[in-house]
Protein backbone atom coordinates (compact mmCIF):
# COMPACT_ATOMS: atom_id res chain seq x y z
CA UNK A 1 0.00 0.00 0.00
CA UNK A 2 1.28 3.74 -1.03
CA UNK A 3 1.50 5.73 1.86
CA UNK A 4 0.22 9.31 0.95
CA UNK A 5 0.06 12.66 3.17
CA UNK A 6 -1.34 15.84 2.69
CA UNK A 7 0.21 19.31 3.43
CA UNK A 8 -2.23 21.13 4.93
CA UNK A 9 -0.20 24.29 3.96
CA UNK A 10 -1.28 23.42 0.48
CA UNK A 11 -4.39 22.61 -0.48
CA UNK A 12 -4.24 23.80 -3.89
CA UNK A 13 -1.57 23.16 -6.58
CA UNK A 14 -1.52 24.72 -9.81
CA UNK A 15 -1.37 22.72 -13.05
CA UNK A 16 1.79 23.59 -14.05
CA UNK A 17 2.93 21.56 -11.14
CA UNK A 18 1.21 18.74 -11.84
CA UNK A 19 2.33 18.47 -15.47
CA UNK A 20 5.13 16.92 -15.53
CA UNK A 21 5.06 15.21 -12.57
CA UNK A 22 6.53 11.49 -12.48
CA UNK A 23 4.41 8.32 -12.13
CA UNK A 24 5.23 5.05 -10.70
CA UNK A 25 3.97 1.54 -10.72
CA UNK A 26 3.61 0.10 -7.36
CA UNK A 27 6.89 -1.75 -7.51
CA UNK A 28 8.49 1.31 -7.31
CA UNK A 29 9.39 2.12 -10.89
CA UNK A 30 9.13 5.24 -13.43
CA UNK A 31 6.62 4.55 -16.16
CA UNK A 32 5.64 7.98 -17.19
CA UNK A 33 4.72 11.25 -16.59
CA UNK A 34 1.63 13.64 -16.41
CA UNK A 35 1.14 15.39 -19.76
CA UNK A 36 -2.14 16.97 -18.92
CA UNK A 37 -5.16 17.93 -16.47
CA UNK A 38 -9.16 16.91 -18.07
CA UNK A 39 -11.37 20.19 -16.44
CA UNK A 40 -14.92 20.00 -16.13
CA UNK A 41 -16.13 23.09 -18.20
CA UNK A 42 -19.02 23.83 -15.53
CA UNK A 43 -17.65 23.04 -12.22
CA UNK A 44 -14.42 23.86 -12.37
CA UNK A 45 -13.48 20.12 -11.18
CA UNK A 46 -10.23 18.18 -12.20
CA UNK A 47 -11.43 15.02 -13.41
CA UNK A 48 -9.02 13.34 -14.93
CA UNK A 49 -5.03 13.26 -15.51
CA UNK A 50 -3.58 12.31 -18.65
CA UNK A 51 -0.77 9.69 -18.16
CA UNK A 52 1.82 9.51 -20.57
CA UNK A 53 3.27 5.72 -20.32
CA UNK A 54 6.32 5.16 -21.58
CA UNK A 55 6.27 1.29 -20.34
CA UNK A 56 8.33 -1.34 -22.20
CA UNK A 57 5.01 -2.26 -24.65
CA UNK A 58 4.48 1.33 -25.42
CA UNK A 59 7.93 2.70 -26.46
CA UNK A 60 5.70 5.87 -28.03
CA UNK A 61 4.14 7.11 -25.21
CA UNK A 62 0.40 5.78 -25.04
CA UNK A 63 -1.50 8.70 -23.43
CA UNK A 64 -4.21 7.40 -20.92
CA UNK A 65 -6.97 9.12 -18.89
CA UNK A 66 -7.11 8.47 -15.17
CA UNK A 67 -9.44 9.62 -12.97
CA UNK A 68 -8.49 12.11 -10.27
CA UNK A 69 -9.52 10.23 -7.36
CA UNK A 70 -7.63 7.42 -8.80
CA UNK A 71 -4.12 9.03 -8.55
CA UNK A 72 -2.32 8.41 -5.18
CA UNK A 73 0.27 10.54 -5.00
CA UNK A 74 3.30 9.30 -2.83
CA UNK A 75 5.16 11.98 -1.03
CA UNK A 76 8.52 10.21 -0.96
CA UNK A 77 8.86 9.37 -4.15
CA UNK A 78 7.37 12.69 -5.22
CA UNK A 79 5.18 11.54 -7.62
CA UNK A 80 2.10 9.77 -8.21
CA UNK A 81 1.43 5.71 -8.35
CA UNK A 82 -0.84 3.41 -10.33
CA UNK A 83 -1.17 -0.21 -11.08
CA UNK A 84 0.67 -0.72 -13.95
CA UNK A 85 -1.58 -3.81 -14.84
CA UNK A 86 -4.37 -1.60 -14.30
CA UNK A 87 -2.82 1.05 -16.49
CA UNK A 88 -1.87 -1.38 -19.57
CA UNK A 89 -5.51 -2.62 -19.70
CA UNK A 90 -7.23 0.99 -19.40
CA UNK A 91 -9.34 2.52 -22.29
CA UNK A 92 -6.23 5.39 -24.18
CA UNK A 93 -7.42 8.68 -25.38
CA UNK A 94 -5.56 10.65 -28.12
CA UNK A 95 -5.67 14.12 -28.60
CA UNK A 96 -9.40 14.62 -30.50
CA UNK A 97 -11.59 12.87 -27.96
CA UNK A 98 -10.32 15.06 -25.20
CA UNK A 99 -13.27 14.20 -22.71
CA UNK A 100 -14.60 11.84 -25.20
CA UNK A 101 -18.43 11.20 -25.44
CA UNK A 102 -20.48 9.83 -22.49
CA UNK A 103 -20.23 6.25 -23.30
CA UNK A 104 -16.35 6.72 -23.57
CA UNK A 105 -16.48 8.68 -20.23
CA UNK A 106 -18.22 6.04 -18.42
CA UNK A 107 -15.70 3.15 -19.81
CA UNK A 108 -12.92 5.14 -18.50
CA UNK A 109 -14.68 5.64 -14.94
CA UNK A 110 -16.06 1.96 -14.93
CA UNK A 111 -12.20 0.74 -15.48
CA UNK A 112 -10.76 2.14 -12.46
CA UNK A 113 -13.80 1.97 -10.67
CA UNK A 114 -14.52 5.49 -9.75
CA UNK A 115 -17.05 7.45 -9.21
CA UNK A 116 -18.53 9.37 -12.35
CA UNK A 117 -18.26 12.92 -11.91
CA UNK A 118 -21.04 14.03 -13.46
CA UNK A 119 -23.43 12.47 -11.21
CA UNK A 120 -22.84 15.14 -8.18
CA UNK A 121 -23.45 14.46 -4.97
CA UNK A 122 -25.11 11.37 -3.70
CA UNK A 123 -25.31 7.76 -4.20
CA UNK A 124 -23.70 7.18 -7.66
CA UNK A 125 -25.24 4.52 -10.28
CA UNK A 126 -22.80 1.84 -11.63
CA UNK A 127 -22.34 2.48 -15.21
CA UNK A 128 -22.17 -1.11 -16.03
CA UNK A 129 -25.99 -1.68 -14.76
CA UNK A 130 -27.17 0.77 -16.80
CA UNK A 131 -26.21 -1.45 -20.48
Amino acid sequence: MVQTTQDPTHATISSHRVEGTAVYNLAGERIGRIEDILIEKVSGQATCAILCYAGALHTGGARFPIPWDCLHYDTGRKGYVVDEDQLKAAPQIDHDRYGGDLPWREGVFAHWAAPPYWFGAGPRPDPKARR
